[in-house]
C-alpha cells in the first residue's frame, strides 16, 4: 500500500469514527412519535441495520439509518434520573425488534411511552429503582472492600 492509499484509508476510518462521535438527535420525521425514556447515565446512540452479504457469502449487518441519540441521565433535563428523546414510532419499533435481547431493554433501562405525560409518570415511578450505574457508597463500598484511609499504611499494599 502506498503512502497515499494508506492516508486515504486512515482518513476514511477517521471520518467514520468522527461521524460516530458526532451522532446527533435526528428530529422525528413524522408526527407519529414515542417518547423514549433512558435511565443509562451516558444515553445511547442507536441506528437500524439490515442484513447483507460479503463477496464470500458471509452475512453482515449494514447500517441504513442515521444515528438517533437517546438522552440519558447526563442530559440537562431529567426526571427520576431519566433522559427523554422524541423518536419516530416506526424507527423505535424496528430498533426494538432488531435488539430484543439487548440487556438494557430487558432490564427496563430504556423504554418508550406514547405520551409525554406517561413518560414523565413512568420515569417518576422508576426513580427509586437501582440501575447498577449508581456510585459506590464510600461508607459501605461492598463486600471485601473498605474505605480508603490515606493514614493507613496497609492501604497502599
Amino acid at each position: 500500500m502506498t503512502n497515499t492509499q494508506d492516508a486515504a484509508v486512515k482518513t476514511d476510518i477517521f471520518d467514520q469514527l468522527a461521524h460516530n462521535e458526532r451522532a446527533k438527535t435526528t428530529p422525528p420525521k413524522s408526527k407519529d412519535i414515542v417518547r423514549v425514556v433512558c435511565r443509562l447515565p451516558h444515553g445511547l446512540n442507536i441506528r437500524l441495520y439490515k442484513p447483507g452479504k460479503t463477496v464470500d457469502g458471509e452475512t453482515v449487518y449494514l447500517p441504513y439509518s442515521d444515528f438517533v441519540k437517546l438522552n440519558g441521565a447526563n442530559t440537562s433535563k431529567i426526571v427520576g434520573g431519566c433522559g427523554f428523546t422524541d423518536v419516530d414510532r416506526e424507527f423505535w419499533e424496528e430498533w426494538v425488534k432488531q435488539n430484543k435481547d439487548f440487556r438494557p431493554l430487558k432490564l427496563r433501562l430504556l423504554w418508550a411511552e406514547s405520551t409525554r405525560e406517561r413518560a414523565l409518570s413512568s420515569a417518576d415511578e422508576m426513580s427509586g429503582e437501582k440501575t447498577g450505574f449508581e456510585g459506590i457508597n464510600p461508607d459501605k463500598p461492598g463486600k471485601g472492600l473498605k474505605r480508603y484511609d490515606p493514614h493507613d499504611m496497609d492501604a497502599d499494599a
